[in-house]
């Protein structure tokens, strides 16, 4: 076993290494380009995408927030944007979203929130990846050749948990009381609460879709920067191949934040209608204004952490 892990993680880091190489390669090509003069020139749009990904930020943060109050816990807005705020940054971590499912567990584990146990984050998780699902083949009903690539598997993968999950959402239960028993971190179950709300998952989707809306918006202002040959007809184009890359980011869990794979996978998929070089440069682009957009959002917890560290203090002292 010990031999198996340790390849395992000779593994991963030469696919890091080889990865980071061929990337940063692309870059310095596009970079000595016209595509980064071109965005050079226009800084604003980097601002707006920076601005639509802060707007994804507040969108993902308020839709879980209620999703995850509607599981019939108190959940205080302080300790909901802490937990939220620790579990995004734990992604960037070297074992990527297994940090930031193991940080959700963990937190929910000190009494701060009871309800973030593995099984009802597992919901919250095939529930989004339904809706992602769904707007990459609205992608590729708008004739997009790229998008062409797995749309018969997304749309059956969609109908199939459509199908099954929404009239009978016990099985959904089963699943998570399942994934309990390798990891059983959380004292409190709210499963048996979700199975009573017929809703949830309409709420999840309908959650979702105002989350690729405002990162389709981003990705086309970076577009628009480096390449003057975009238009807005462009939107769905960069808006599935941003679906597609991010599911690319999330099934490399072990990649902190998916850096690597998902930005490889957005060139692809963007030089398929603009030249590599501003494919490149787009996805760099995409990639630090969704950094920038995080770091605006999560900078608050900071003092929230302190905060937190001050009570128990205090309290331990009287």
């Amino acid at each position: 076993m010990k031999k198996r892990g340790a390849w395992l993680v000779v593994a991963r880091a030469v696919f890091v290494a080889a990865a980071v190489v061929a990337y940063g390669v692309i870059l310095r090509q596009a970079t000595s380009s016209d595509a980064a003069r071109v965005g050079a020139a226009h800084p604003w749009n980097f601002v707006a995408a920076v601005v639509a990904q802060l707007l994804i930020q507040c969108v993902l943060f308020a839709g879980w927030w209620w999703l995850a109050s509607g599981l019939g816990e108190r959940f205080p807005l302080a300790n909901a944007y802490r937990q939220y705020a620790i579990a995004s940054a734990a992604k960037y971590l070297p074992v990527g979203k297994v940090a930031q499912l193991a940080s959700l567990a963990l937190y929910s584990e000190s009494k701060i929130l009871r309800v973030g146990s593995p099984a009802a984050y597992l919901v919250l998780v095939v529930s989004g990846a339904v809706a992602g699902v769904f707007f990459i083949g609205l992608g590729a009903l708008s004739g997009i050749e790229s998008a062409r690539v797995g749309v018969f598997a997304a749309w059956s993968a969609a109908a199939v948990v459509v199908l099954v999950a929404v009239p009978w959402p016990r099985l959904i239960v089963a699943a998570g009381r399942r994934l309990r028993k390798y990891a059983p971190l959380g004292r409190h179950d709210p499963l048996p609460t979700l199975a009573e709300r017929k809703r949830f998952l309409a709420l999840v989707v309908f959650q979702l879709v105002f989350f690729w809306l405002p990162e389709g918006m981003s990705g086309l202002s970076i577009v628009h920067a480096v390449s003057p040959s975009s238009g807005s007809g462009d939107f769905f184009f960069v808006l599935t191949a941003t679906a597609l890359a991010t599911v690319a980011g999330n099934v490399a869990v072990v990649m902190p934040a998916g850096i690597g794979p998902r930005d490889l996978a957005l060139v692809m998929l963007l030089q398929t209608r603009f030249p590599l070089a501003e494919a490149t440069m787009a996805s760099a682009g995409i990639r630090l204004a969704a950094l920038a957009g995080e770091a605006v959002f999560l900078a608050p917890v900071v003092p929230l952490l302190f905060s937190g560290r001050g009570r128990k203090r205090k309290g331990r002292a009287s």
